[in-house]
């Protein structure tokens, strides 16, 4: 053989932490819209606190079948999806929120999920997909609030999603590239640890010569995706009962991401419900 072997599968790392010391409800809208009355919104306390835990991921855009290159044989089939509760043990426990801390510490433990590689063979120099996920909290808070269209009750299980776009970087990775926005978007190589001359290996999918084609994706196989989510001030207005159907592109999105790439790609500072 003549490069070392690698995964074939891509990895999700997972972690979550709050963005804000009082988290709002939707009631202030719920009572608007119901019954022309005028509420404060219901709020949760952060700081000092842990009103949710972690539960379970749920990834949407999965293809369910892989050839011999572990990459999606069928470019019309990324419609199944991955729900991982076996989370790692402690990575539920969501510190809680301090104004004096950095980010990374209040972040919870990460927890990991194999996933596949999810290229489209279909948009080849084009846009690949976005992949639409969802977090699984349990309200531990003491109180009942309002998600975005239900009651959600104390011991409850809820979720908020979010849209992972493999073309979208955040203002600190822009600079660090020296790129726009759009510069960045156009080239897909850009933000992914690539296979080097030093440190060579032949990683799908292939060019006309055997060459690593160099796009830009959500999960790349042999690669560490980093999304790292916020609970902020306005993420419980996006909450749902239900599991959301992460196949549709017309779902409530409860997180913006902020992208970085290190040995794969990293979503930094995704707000729920922003």
């Amino acid at each position: 053989m003549k490069y070392n072997i690698n995964y074939g599968t891509a990895l999700l790392k997972t972690t979550v932490r709050y963005g804000a010391a009082v988290l709002e409800d939707n009631n202030t809208q719920i009572q608007h819209d119901r019954k022309g009355s005028t509420e404060a919104p219901i709020t949760i306390a952060t700081e000092g606190a842990t009103p949710f835990s972690l539960t379970g991921i749920l990834i949407g855009g999965v293809n369910p079948k892989v050839g011999w290159n572990y990459l999606p044989t069928d470019p019309t089939a990324f419609t199944s999806f991955v729900y991982d509760n076996a989370l790692i043990p402690g990575s539920n426990a969501i510190p809680s929120y301090d104004g004096t801390k950095t980010a990374a510490q209040l972040q919870n433990s990460p927890n990991y999920t194999l996933v596949w590689d999810n290229w489209n063979q279909t948009n080849v120099g084009a846009k690949q997909n976005v992949v639409y996920i969802a977090l699984e909290f349990v309200n531990n808070s003491g109180k009942d609030f309002w998600g975005m269209n239900n009651l959600i009750r104390q011991g409850n299980t809820f979720y908020i999603t979010g849209k992972l776009d493999p073309d979208v970087a955040s203002q600190t990775k822009l600079d660090a590239l020296g790129k726009t926005a759009e510069q960045y978007a156009a080239d897909k190589s850009l933000g992914v640890d690539w296979p080097t001359a030093a440190a060579p290996y032949a990683l799908p999918p292939y060019d006309g010569s055997g060459n690593t084609i160099k796009e830009r994706r959500v999960f790349i196989q042999d690669h560490v995706t980093e999304a790292n989510f916020v609970i902020n001030a306005n993420s419980l207005k996006y909450a749902l009962i239900a599991v959301p159907d992460l196949r549709s592109a017309q779902i409530s999105l409860g997180l913006s991401v902020d992208l970085e790439w290190k040995n794969g790609l990293n979503f930094e500072d995704i707000i729920l419900g922003n």
